[in-house]
């Protein structure tokens, strides 16, 4: 199957049959419920059949994204509107801004050409802040690009700009609510409002079925802390038959930028002790201003693979900065790596 024609039908059927794939292992409760009792259980995790169908599947998925990323994602904007207990941005000096049209464009046309199918437009901001963002979607739609995605807090997610983004085709919304109650999610979710929040959640979903439309995805995603753990379960309940999807999220610190709300010793045996990280062999990621960060770890942008305002996407993608790198993790070897040496996040090479 041709990479480089991601907009034809069978790269369609292709991206149809991930997306199911992905439902089952991401979304389905007790698929993934199973799933991370196995991948925390020690004694499973040291098993020779396993570590042996692990190594297989790491080289196909490094075999299949060799040449072109599984995903690029874009950061359109850094600017955010909340200070989240869980998220490090209020700290942030990196400058802050958004993705010039010019430079946007760039990254689409060349990503087209390169046979990229998934585009993720965010990182570490509110992408929905950015006035462009539906205009950004239908470019990339119109361009070719199979699938288009974006988390948000959905703050500004009013009827307006969720009827431009159904338009514009967007595929995929991951909102993150983390909470059922209001008290709850003012603690995790500084400076957004709750009740608007969930009239605009509530209201794309109503729009949708009065357009007769079925994108974008809904998904909202619960990231399970100290603060909210006691809701998770009634959480499913109230929205597993409003929305498309309900994702329960595991908890890590932005590498090390908010220490202490995780154990991170257990978690970095379960991430280097038995496979590389997936993020620097999967995902290419371009900050608002050209920037190539290592991944959506990268905060502060400390590690920068190249610059995507000199150098092509495939450049960057299989340069030298990119290769050491993930060298470094083949070998499980990251002491070396002032990113990856204490991160608690988690990823996964069976979606792929």
């Amino acid at each position: 199957m041709s990479k480089s024609l991601p907009h034809t039908a069978a790269a369609g059927i292709e991206m149809g049959i991930r997306n199911f794939v992905l439902d089952q292992l991401l979304y389905n409760r007790a698929a993934k419920a199973c799933a991370n009792r196995l991948l925390e259980w020690p004694l499973f995790l040291r098993n020779g059949g396993y570590r042996y169908l692990l190594r297989r599947r790491i080289k196909r998925a490094i075999d299949q994204y060799r040449h072109v990323p599984f995903a690029v994602r874009i950061e359109n904007t850094n600017i955010c509107n909340a200070r989240c207990y869980l998220c490090p941005h209020p700290s942030m000096k990196r400058r802050k801004g958004s993705m010039s049209r010019e430079l946007y464009k760039k990254l689409i046309d060349e990503a087209c050409r390169w046979g990229v199918g998934y585009v993720n437009l965010h990182n570490f901001g509110e992408p929905l802040l950015d006035n462009d963002f539906a205009w950004r979607v239908a470019y990339a739609k119109h361009a070719g690009i199979a699938r288009i995605s974006t988390n948000t807090n959905a703050q500004q997610l009013d009827e307006r700009l969720a009827e431009e983004l159904i338009e514009a085709g967007l595929d995929e919304i991951i909102i993150s609510l983390d909470a059922l109650s209001q008290g709850t999610y003012e603690k995790i979710r500084t400076g957004l409002d709750y009740k608007r929040v969930l009239g605009n959640v509530e209201g794309l979903m109503a729009l949708r079925r009065r357009m007769n439309a079925t994108h974008p995805r809904v998904v909202v995603d619960f990231l399970e802390c100290d603060l909210n753990r006691h809701e998770r379960n009634a959480f499913i309940r109230r929205w597993r038959r409003s929305v498309d999807n309900v994702c329960i999220s595991k908890i890590h610190d932005w590498s090390s930028a908010k220490k202490g709300i995780v154990d991170t010793g257990y978690w970095n045996y379960v991430s280097f002790s038995q496979a590389p990280c997936r993020l620097p062999f999967t995902e290419l990621l371009i900050n608002w201003d050209g920037s190539a960060s290592l991944c959506c770890q990268d905060i502060e942008g400390e590690v920068i693979v190249g610059d995507a305002r000199k150098e092509s996407l495939r450049e960057i993608w299989t340069g030298e900065t990119l290769n050491r790198i993930r060298e470094k993790h083949l070998a499980l070897d990251v002491n070396r790596l002032t990113l990856c040496k204490e991160c608690t996040l988690r990823t996964f090479w069976w979606v792929f």
